[in-house]
């Protein structure tokens, strides 16, 4: 990290936690013009030209939908409540996708724009299924979900009428997860079992022991998981 990058991160902290968030847009468009301006693909960069105006009302929008959802729900509007939170989860990958729209409109490259070309229906059935595939595996796939959710970004970004392509494999993904997950594990698992031993002082420490012993054989059921399907689901 460069230390003027180090600069601009750290006032944009420091002003987006004295207006409370509301510095938060400035604050994304002075990173990305930072890196983008940085970013050079053969002797040119790249530029970031999105309204702070903008991105600022779109987090308006969602922040007012939680105000309403919150009032309704503490004054016992739970049907209201619930109708709001249902709506809000059903227009998550809709809003995802405005949002790639969005960044994409606003990445520019000799002064030429991305685009972002996806239809609703594709997009929604993508959240469908690796939502189903998550279920039902306990989240084991979600480093396969990462991986299609990169190429369904990516192959549908357009420069002009060439589209780009992403060209990791979900087996990276597997391995990059599960080595940073078993690592954190072992390492949980140490910081935790000591404290935690003099708390309880022998008083259901075997009901901790068996806690900690199953988030063990969790962690490494997934471990071993990402090694048995290495390669499985490359593209």
């Amino acid at each position: 990290m460069s230390l003027d990058f180090l600069k601009i991160w750290f006032i944009n902290l420091i002003l987006t936690i004295i207006t409370l968030g509301i510095y938060g847009p400035w604050a994304k468009v002075r990173n990305n013009h930072y890196i983008y301006g940085n970013t050079f693909l053969g002797n040119h960069s790249f530029e970031y030209t999105a309204d702070p105006i903008k991105i600022l009302i779109g987090r308006l929008i969602v922040v007012g939908f939680y105000f309403v959802f919150f009032v309704a729900a503490q004054f016992g509007f739970f049907m209201i409540a619930a109708i709001i939170l249902v709506l809000f989860v059903l227009a998550i990958p809709f809003l995802i996708r405005q949002a790639l729209i969005f960044r994409a409109k606003c990445t520019r490259f000799h002064g030429l724009g991305f685009g972002y070309r996806i239809s609703i229906g594709d997009f929604y059935k993508f959240f469908i299924i690796h939502f189903l595939l998550n279920l039902i595996t306990v989240g084991i796939i979600y480093p396969y979900t990462h991986s299609e959710f990169k190429k369904l970004t990516i192959n549908n970004t357009y420069y002009g009428n060439s589209n780009l392509f992403f060209t990791g494999r979900a087996s990276q993904f597997f391995f990059i997860y599960y080595i940073k997950m078993f690592a954190l594990s072992i390492l949980l698992f140490i910081i935790m079992a000591i404290p935690l031993h003099n708390i309880t002082s022998g008083v259901g420490i075997g009901d901790a022991g068996r806690v900690l012993g199953s988030m063990f054989v969790i962690y490494v059921f997934a471990f071993i998981f990402s090694f048995v399907f290495k390669g499985s689901f490359d593209a």
